[in-house]
């Protein structure tokens, strides 16, 4: 397995509310309008599961759940349809009562002939998601 982790980011949220907003998709309509279509086209989400179409290298599509949730800390997600298998991990700790901290980590099953070419695309999707999240306002509506 070849393991990807991001840098941690800081949100200015709570912990559990952050975790709120994380553990249902449904309430990441306001991160879809922030990807462009030629990065992903397709986007689309539940509160357990999302769909997208990677065009780079043949990738296709791709449907990722989340298959478990502990609360306030942490959101596992593994793959329904993929060209490869992975498990990513969402962690989110309590920095204070007004913020926490955000690192997603990721282990694919890479094939050696593409683990070269594959592992910088995929390191820059996990640093761009990282940045979307903690951008976005986690404020109650």
């Amino acid at each position: 397995m070849t393991e990807f982790k991001t840098q941690t980011g800081r949100i200015a949220a709570p912990a559990c509310r952050v975790f709120e907003v994380l553990s249902d998709w449904n309430q990441l309509g306001k991160i879809k309008k922030k990807i462009s279509e030629s990065q992903l086209r397709g986007f689309e989400f539940d509160a357990d599961s999302c769909r997208f179409v990677v065009d780079s290298y043949g990738v296709g599509e791709i449907v990722v759940r989340i298959s478990e949730r502990i609360p306030c800390g942490v959101i596992k997600i593994k793959p329904e349809k993929s060209p490869i298998d992975f498990n990513a991990l969402v962690s989110i700790e309590e920095e204070n009562s007004e913020a926490c901290l955000l690192t997603i980590s990721l282990e694919a099953e890479l094939p050696f002939m593409l683990k070269n070419i594959l592992s910088p695309s995929i390191q820059k999707g996990m640093d761009r998601i990282l940045d979307l999240l903690t951008e976005y306002s986690y404020q109650k509506p």
